[in-house]
């Protein structure tokens, strides 16, 4: 045993049980309702991403009818939403650890669902933001139990697997949300639009709710006030600081910026809304999803090498997604600005699962719901600082250059200083993964 573990030991902590487990056999019943489950949330991922972006989709519709400014779109996508959904994260993460997950999931999809609808009957900036808020609750109470469930379903190599699945409702989210979202939109308006979404939700809650069941060794567990102590105490693993840094900062340079894409293409490039949909659904159906599977097959490979490898995938991601969205920004030609653009979108998603596996890895078991809280909560940060920063920007450059072009100045230093950062961060939590994925993680003591 290494000095340092014999240290971590005689400070009392335990061993982690984050130690990679390699795959072992299953009955074809246990596969089958891993397999359901794993459909299941992923169902519940699609319809919440879809929610959250169709709000950036009909924002140029929106705005016609609300006259907002840049900063006010910016506090709608930055603030109202983002924050609520991190410190609703956190409590769902102590209570999926502890309580029913299935029930939990359930509920907090009817609820963001309900509150997408509201959003159709908002009359203004504050009806609109409070709807915002609902939204937030009800989807930050979904992503930690699911992911808590993968962990418990799948082991090892199969959950790098489980994980890629369940980030492809990215894509689906994205597609479903621009294209059929937004074709009905074109059709029959905004208000519309928020409607059927609400309703799609409210049939995948029914859905959760019937089909799945919880473990029953994990029902009725006693909630303890530790469980909030191991929060801090996850950060005294060096490899997960330095990835939710990266996970900060490419939230930032991709979910941020993507709010402010069908303005910045209804502004600058003159895009109608149904062209943005079809452009935007199409890009993310087809080379989101071939970014995920890329993505996946060679952080697969790279997780064969060692524990942090797929991690220096993220950064020559975030550097390539960096430069193709500054040549974006700074091009006048149509084409190569979509050009580009396609590349972000392909590149987007492609090392999500590596992410979210990374986390699970080195992190205890017990303790995966409560990392994962705080990787959601760290990107709502992100996805807030960054699209409220972008709007700022662009109502300040908007006098010098015009509203038309303010987005795309106001886009530039974001995703400059943001991908550089992200790059480094990805880099520094694959070259301290190997030997903070062996060593005992932290505890916190009983009361």
């Amino acid at each position: 045993m290494s000095g340092q573990t014999e240290a971590a030991f005689s400070e009392g902590l335990k061993v982690s049980s984050a130690v990679v487990v390699e795959p072992t056999e299953c009955s074809p019943a246990r596969q089958q309702s891993a397999i359901l489950v794993l459909v299941m949330i992923t169902a519940v991922y699609v319809v919440s991403y879809m929610d959250r972006q169709i709000f950036a989709l009909l924002l140029p519709e929106i705005n016609r009818d609300f006259v907002l400014t840049d900063t006010q779109i910016g506090q709608l996508t930055g603030i109202a939403f983002p924050v609520v959904y991190a410190l609703v994260s956190l409590i769902a993460a102590v209570v999926a650890d502890r309580l029913n997950r299935i029930r939990l999931i359930g509920f907090c999809v009817a609820l963001f669902s309900v509150m997408t609808a509201g959003c159709g009957a908002a009359q203004g900036f504050w009806s609109m933001f409070i709807a915002r808020l609902g939204v937030g609750i009800g989807e930050g109470g979904t992503a930690p139990p699911s992911l808590s469930l993968i962990a418990d379903h799948f082991d090892g190599p199969r959950r790098q697997w489980a994980n890629s699945v369940y980030a492809t409702a990215g894509v689906f989210g994205m597609l479903g949300a621009y294209i059929l979202i937004g074709s009905i939109s074109a059709w029959f308006g905004w208000r519309v639009a928020f409607y059927c979404a609400g309703a799609l939700g409210l049939v995948v809650a029914a859905c959760v709710l019937i089909s799945l069941r919880e473990t029953p060794n994990r029902a009725n567990r006693a909630m303890k006030l530790t469980d909030l102590r191991e929060f801090p105490a996850l950060f005294r693993i060096k490899s997960f600081r330095w990835a939710m840094g990266a996970a900060i900062l490419h939230t930032i340079l991709t979910e941020s910026t993507v709010q402010w894409l069908p303005l910045f293409l209804s502004r600058s490039l003159a895009m109608s809304q149904l062209h943005i949909s079809w452009f935007l659904g199409i890009g993310y159906g087809i080379l989101g999803l071939a970014g995920i599977v890329v993505g996946t097959v060679f952080a697969t490979r790279l997780r064969k090498r060692s524990v942090g490898s797929p991690q220096y995938l993220g950064t020559a991601v975030t550097i390539c997604i960096s430069l193709a969205y500054t040549v974006a920004c700074l091009s006048s030609s149509a084409a190569i600005t979509l050009g580009m653009l396609a590349i972000v979108i392909f590149l987007t998603i492609s090392c999500y699962g590596a992410l979210l596996a990374f986390v699970q890895d080195v992190t205890p078991e017990d303790s995966h719901a409560k990392a994962s809280a705080i990787l959601f909560l760290l990107m709502q940060l992100g996805l807030g600082i960054g699209s409220l920063s972008i709007g700022i920007l662009s109502d300040t450059f908007a006098p010098i250059v015009g509203q038309t072009e303010s987005l795309r100045y106001a886009l530039l230093p974001v995703v400059i200083i943001a991908g550089l950062c992200a790059s480094i961060c990805y880099f520094k939590a694959g070259r301290s993964a190997d030997a903070d994925a062996w060593l005992p993680i932290p505890k916190p003591a009983s009361f």
